[in-house]
């Protein structure tokens, strides 16, 4: 081939430009441009018609037609140099793929519909603008898969991610991280910070190399958003630089003080200016209180102190933040799962993978046993035991029929599901809940506007006491020692971490905290505002009948049927627990328990075989029933067919079984309000909340519901703009309580100070409320209050921690003799004994994630008990009411030395 020959491509170009062809023999076409290089197993084409603008579609169909070349491996846009460097496989030595080169680049060679189509979809989802590269945009190819990364195979099931973006950007870097380990099938991650890449170990049997790259291909525009990056290193790098020089020059070459008191009052010169500010408008605060510190320190002439607590001042953020990052993954993993692939069967049985994007609304996913479900959707076929407790924090898997609803994340324990796909292109439940999970500092945390008022309100007594006596003793080492206690670092961790935890915890009990400032609002608040669609008038499940053969076997099957449920989450469980409970019945010890598709099996202390089971499974495992027992079944409305079965999984009967006998079944109804005792325990546990119920009813009917339900107060004939009026004029600190996802809630949680949504997980996509209660129960309003009482308690003793500690630093200035450098180390003592005891808690949660995922997919109990989750109360055993001020962007950005 000729070394500058013309290659055509027809590209769309401005009319009346002409491009010469110097090519000899091949058929005259608008030429793409000049080949500049050549070489055994590279091409360069020179070409300014590729990178005018519009330059994109071109540029795609260049690399359709290239890539349709199983000898291309790589190809580069150089758009500086006007450039397109194609790479061939060390390979391709053959002389005969030059002529399928030309003819791909002039459309001759033409590729089958199914492939073009596949590179076309693949080709699409690349991202060829220089925003995410240096110099040039590199597309690779990966087995099938084409990727702008740079990725190299280690191990079949190890890949090695790099690109420029990385080195350039440490958010980018940070989310890319967390969306590789949200992708099903990655089992753990390896950052190298020197060369910005990434090492993913996968699971090959879960999850192909190609796809791995496809799935991370598409992540760009969610890696490419603004998001607050990690700390940055460089202010600890200066830090330990500064307290080098000032161990050096004070202890070892005087000769050094000089220049280390210099490098320290740079450092802190950022305190002088902000303090100046301060002052200039009549107030002071930490940066006076950091600015004095730093003129004792000139005065002194000893520079090692201030560098120490520089050090602990910078070392603490970036260690909770490796916290959070390092327990992250273990609390979060299960709710960030980001699926890839879904099973679809085609009318010949044959089973295929498509990629989930690929969806639409109306396909049917196939599953099998031990597969997480990847999409929400309704079971169109089949039987199967679903766990979601990663999703509801209901424990137990609850059985799926024709007809139920199922969610993406959750895991099919047991049987096998035909899933009708609801939302497309991936969109789940689940992943509504991820994106609103935290990735990095928590923003906009009333509790850290707390830090900063309490941390500026210590400066001022500091100071006065420090200025006293250093007027009372002439002696600044005393008033160093007064003023060196940190007031704001410890607390400021403690507010992030503590928020976390409580943001893990609400996940692990069904409640979903989309504003994790909610946590902090919820304690200022005691005014619960009910609207229409809170559900007040909904009773609670309860057993209604125990359907037997003979009277004298009914409490033998309610306490079977109890024993099989005693440690579930759902609404039919608690029912059985409180009817045994009422009736005194000694629950069976039982064994060798297992989860089947629509059964509990086990054993009783004689050994024989024991099943509680739904009417499908009693259907489709054909178990004998007594024609004795037909009469009772009749009375307690129970059918034989599972299609009469209720629409409400809640109310579906229970049958039970003994040695392959059906001996009764247990059925149940809606009966008492569940409102009511839910207002009784609030009301109980702090006597000055106020319960409103707020309806678009008749005042009639709304005063009939508020009463059966407790409330005191039901204001009736509203519409959506007076009910916002209405929480407006009742109080700044409400609490609204309903649905959610109605439109007509937007003005009244807008209104609010804290909404609260039991829409639960079907409509979450669509709700908007601060706090969702993820299993649609008013009950969970007593979580969600005993999780900010929770987070209270843990701020408090963290409180307590550092007052003790700065105390000690403190008193030891005026009693024992501490200088600057003691005072400071007992101050961060209390900051170590805070960020343990906030790593303990994480840690504790993040044991008991994994401890629950582990118990999932090994053990074929199901079963796992939930720790009972205990609220924080003060002395009187009553509720605190506490108002943190108004919302803050970020802590202070001004450190001390």
């Amino acid at each position: 081939m000729p070394k500058r020959a013309s290659v055509a491509l027809k590209p769309r170009r401005p009319r009346g430009k002409a491009v010469k062809t110097e090519a000899p023999g091949l058929p005259t076409a608008p030429p793409l441009g000049r080949i500049v290089r050549l070489s055994p197993t590279s091409v360069s084409i020179e070409s300014a018609l590729l990178f005018e603008p519009g330059w994109d579609a071109t540029a795609r169909e260049f690399l359709t037609r290239a890539f349709g070349l199983k000898e291309v491996e790589d190809v580069t846009f150089r758009r500086r140099q006007a450039r397109i460097d194609v790479r061939l496989a060390p390979s391709a030595t053959d002389s005969a793929v030059w002529p399928k080169l030309a003819a791909a680049f002039r459309g001759a060679e033409r590729l089958e519909a199914a492939t073009r189509d596949h590179l076309v979809r693949q080709v699409a989802s690349l991202r060829l603008d220089e925003s995410v590269a240096e110099t040039a945009v590199r597309v690779t190819r990966l087995g099938d898969a084409l990727t702008t990364w740079r990725v190299t195979r280690h191990r079949h099931d190890r890949l090695r991610f790099s690109h420029p973006a990385l080195r350039r950007r440490r958010d980018v870097l940070h989310r890319f991280r967390t969306e590789l380990a949200s992708i099903h099938g990655v089992e753990a991650l390896t950052t190298n910070l020197l060369t910005a890449s990434v090492w993913v170990n996968f699971d090959p049997d879960v999850i192909d190399a190609e796809r791995l790259v496809g799935a991370v291909e598409k992540s760009w525009p969610t890696l490419l958003e603004e998001m607050t990056p990690p700390l940055s290193a460089t202010k600890l790098v200066v830090a330990g630089g500064l307290l080098g020089l000032a161990a050096t020059a004070q202890y070892f070459q005087p000769a050094l003080r000089p220049f280390a008191m210099v490098g320290v009052a740079l450092y802190g010169l950022p305190n002088v200016i902000e303090a100046a500010r301060q002052l200039s408008r009549g107030k002071v605060g930490l940066p006076m209180l950091y600015a004095t510190g730093m003129a004792f320190m000139l005065l002194s002439g000893m520079p090692f102190s201030s560098t120490v607590m520089a050090v602990f001042m910078q070392s603490w953020p970036r260690l909770s933040q490796r916290l959070a990052l390092a327990c992250d993954r273990a609390l979060f993993g299960n709710s960030r799962r980001r699926f890839v692939w879904a099973r679809l069967r085609a009318k010949d049985g044959v089973e295929t993978r498509i990629d989930i994007d690929r969806l639409t609304v109306g396909h049917i996913v196939h599953l099998r046993s031990g597969d997480y479900i990847p999409v929400d959707g309704v079971v169109a076929e089949g039987l199967g035991a679903v766990d979601e407790d990663m999703l509801t924090g209901v424990m137990g898997a609850i059985d799926k029929v024709p007809g139920d609803r199922v969610y993406a994340s959750t895991y099919l324990r047991a049987g096998s599901l035909a899933v009708r796909v609801l939302r497309e292109a991936g969109a789940s439940s689940a992943s509504a809940i991820s994106a609103s999970l935290p990735i990095g500092p928590i923003s906009h945390l009333p509790s850290s506007a707390e830090v900063e008022r309490v941390a500026n309100r210590n400066a001022k007594p500091a100071l006065a006491l420090a200025a006293l006596s250093l007027i009372a003793t002439r002696t600044p080492r005393i008033s160093q020692a007064l003023i060196r206690p940190d007031y704001a670092t410890a607390p400021r961790l403690s507010a992030q971490l503590s928020t976390m935890t409580g943001v893990a915890e609400g996940l692990r009990q069904g409640i979903f905290l989309r504003r994790p400032s909610a946590l902090d609002r919820l304690l200022g608040a005691n005014v619960y505002v009910f609207d229409d669609s809170a559900g007040l008038e909904r009773a609670q499940v309860a057993v209604s009948f125990v359907a037997t053969a003979d009277e004298e076997d009914e409490r033998t099957v309610l306490s079977i049927a109890t024993a099989a449920f005693c440690r579930r989450g759902d609404a039919r469980a608690k029912a059985l627990r409180r009817e045994s409970a009422q009736s005194q019945i000694v629950l069976p010890q039982i064994q060798r328990r297992r989860r089947l598709a629509g059964a509990i099996r086990f054993g009783d202390d004689f050994g024989a075989l024991l099943e509680v089971a739904t009417t499908a499974y009693v259907h489709r495992s054909e178990l004998a029933i007594p024609d004795a027992l037909a009469p009772s079944l009749g009375a307690a409305g129970v059918e034989l067919d599972p299609k009469l079965d209720p629409q409400d999984p809640d109310l579906r009967p229970l049958w039970v079984a003994r040695a392959g006998r059906v001996i009764g079944a247990v059925a149940f109804e809606r009966r008492e309000p569940v409102g009511d005792s839910v207002v009784d325990i609030l009301q109980s546990s702090n006597p000055n909340a106020r319960f409103v119920h707020l309806s678009s009813l008749p005042q009639a009917r709304a005063r009939a519901i508020a009463t059966d339900a407790g409330v005191e107060t039901a204001i009736g004939g509203l519409d959506a703009a007076a009910k916002a009026d209405a929480i407006r004029g009742l109080s700044r600190r409400a609490i609204w309580v309903g649905d959610g996802a109605s439109p007509q809630a937007r003005t009244s949680i807008a209104a609010s100070a804290v909404s609260v949504s039991v829409g639960g997980v079907a409509t979450l996509l669509d709700d908007s409320a601060d706090v969702i209660l993820l299993q649609s129960d008013l009950d969970g309003l007593l979580t969600v209050r005993q999780l900010a009482l929770a987070h209270l308690a843990r701020l408090r003793a963290d409180y307590r921690k550092v007052y003790i500690a700065n105390l000690f630093g403190a008193a030891g200035g005026l009693v024992a003799g501490f200088g600057s450098l003691q005072a400071g180390l007992a101050s961060n003592i209390g900051a170590a004994l805070v960020l343990a005891a906030r790593w303990n808690d994480l840690k504790c949660l993040a044991r008991a994630s994994e401890r629950r995922d582990f118990i999932r997919l090994s053990a074929p109990t199901e079963e796992l008990e939930a720790e009972p989750f205990r609220p924080a109360l003060n002395a009187a055993g009553e509720e605190t009411l506490v108002e943190f001020p108004d919302l803050i962007d970020a802590p202070s950005a001004f450190d001390g030395v």
